[in-house]
């Protein structure tokens, strides 16, 4: 389980690498707070 978590973070971590440089400086912003959101919903 702990060997496919971390395949699962790494596609996170370079799927949204891969969206952020494709953002302008704008929709970067939008973006980070989308994903913030969904974070703090995901806790709760």
């Amino acid at each position: 389980y702990q060997t496919l978590q971390a395949q699962m973070d790494e596609v996170r971590a370079t799927g949204k690498d891969r969206i952020l440089r494709i953002l302008d400086a704008d929709q970067r912003k939008r973006f980070e707070r989308m994903v913030s959101d969904l974070q703090t919903r995901q806790i709760r």
